[in-house]
């Protein structure tokens, strides 16, 4: 009777607990399934707010600033006399030797050549008893041979554009036809024989010819009127005296332009410039870059938002910094008139992809690399090797003809392609994840 009171009083006192099991359990049920739907919902949020790219390609170009002068072959020309400057070139204008560019009318007094000159004149008349000559019955002059000679020289003169040869021929045609010299003035002219006083008259014509001053190109370049006032300091000559300190010391001058038509002797008329070889002295701090370079290599530059090679012809490198001398042999007409050009060095330029900067995944340990979304929805690490990044992109080599890196000691490693589908902010992202 006691056992079997015992056992129902175990009974009883056992409910409490299974109840109490139950309850428990399914409690836990409850959370688990709370936490199964709350990351289900987590993951599908995250997985629709994955956003993806495609690699844009295009040519990569690695800048290295620099600071540049430009080393010309100048000549200045300066009057050589006071007078109105005539210009006969353009600025800018490319011209072949020998090329008229421009002349002074001297203003000088050439009243006693001229009155020479005439006796000259008079005394070859008389001596040759003016043959020619003859008068109409009405006292009205008549054209001689050598007049109507001097007219045709004075007609095809104006044709031809050479005013120094009009010039002249109307001088001799005014002495040919004035007529007023007395004998008795001509002296001691009148013992001379004819061949002897046009001797003296070709020495008196050319006297009274240089009161008009030309000048012409001695060699083919481009002509200008604006000077820098660096024709000297920066010479196409003694490279090795040009140092980095130098070269970051010179500041860029104003300009003289050349546009008065009265000038005095000695002044600045134009410069000539040599276009076929010209310099340029290149002062660097990238000596890591440059050291690596050698005598006779090409070298590609920006020059004022232009691109233009040359070929080295002399480098210093220092420890922290050095200067080069670059020739070049075309581009000078388009650069001239800016001595001192915004310069960049085109360490590089090649084929790349430019992505998002999010994108890019670095690894501790390995490469850098983004993450694919597979045509199934797989993610997929890709590595990259990065050629440049700022605060926006990163650009990434493309890998050879197949689209594989080739790293040493290493095998092949494919890389993005511009037809990948590549994830932006990648952080909750896994390798082998399926993606919707």
């Amino acid at each position: 009777m006691d056992k079997e009171l015992a056992r129902s009083e175990t009974k009883v006192n056992n409910r409490p607990n299974k109840k109490f099991i139950k309850r428990t359990m399914v409690i836990i049920a409850i959370v688990i399934m709370v936490i199964l739907f709350a990351r289900g919902i987590v993951v599908k949020f995250m997985r629709q707010g994955v956003k993806s790219v495609t690699p844009q390609l295009l040519v990569y170009v690695d800048y290295r600033p620099v600071k540049a002068g430009l080393i010309m072959f100048e000549e200045v020309f300066v009057a050589e006399g006071k007078g109105i400057l005539t210009v006969n070139a353009r600025e800018g204008v490319r011209i072949p030797v020998g090329t008229e560019i421009a002349s002074i009318n001297l203003m000088a007094d050439k009243s006693n050549a001229r009155e020479q000159l005439l006796k000259v004149q008079s005394a070859i008349n008389y001596k040759q008893q003016s043959a020619e000559l003859s008068v109409t019955d009405d006292g009205e002059h008549m054209a001689t041979n050598t007049e109507r000679q001097l007219l045709e020289r004075i007609q095809n003169a104006i044709a031809d554009d050479n005013f120094y040869e009009v010039s002249m021929s109307m001088t001799n045609l005014d002495l040919t036809t004035r007529r007023s010299v007395d004998i008795t003035d001509l002296g001691n002219l009148m013992d001379k024989s004819i061949e002897e006083l046009e001797g003296i008259r070709a020495q008196l014509e050319r006297e009274i010819g240089t009161s008009n001053k030309r000048y012409f190109a001695s060699h083919g370049g481009i002509v200008t009127y604006e000077l820098d006032g660096y024709e000297e300091l920066l010479p196409a000559r003694e490279f090795e005296n040009y140092d980095y300190a130098y070269i970051t010391s010179v500041k860029p001058n104003s300009v003289e332009k050349i546009n008065q038509q009265q000038v005095e002797q000695g002044a600045k008329l134009f410069k000539l410039i040599d276009n076929f070889k010209w310099y340029l002295a290149v002062a660097f701090t990238d000596v890591d870059i440059w050291s690596t370079f050698e005598i006779g290599n090409r070298l590609n530059f920006s020059l004022d938002g232009k691109e233009i090679h040359g070929k080295l012809e002399m480098i210093n490198v220092g420890e922290s910094n050095g200067v080069a001398i670059v020739g070049f042999e075309q581009g000078l007409e388009s650069l001239y008139r800016n001595r001192f050009p915004d310069a960049s060095l085109i360490y590089r330029k090649v084929r790349a992809h430019k992505l998002p900067v999010q994108t890019l995944v670095e690894k501790e340990g390995d490469k850098p690399g983004v993450y694919v979304k597979e045509i199934n929805g797989i993610v997929k690490f890709k590595p990259v090797e990065v050629i440049n990044r700022n605060e926006e992109y990163v650009f990434v080599n493309l890998g050879d003809t197949n689209g594989y890196l080739h790293f040493e000691n290493e095998e092949p490693i494919k890389t993005v392609t511009m037809y990948d589908e590549v994830l932006i902010n990648p952080s909750a992202i896994k390798e082998e994840q399926i993606l919707e």
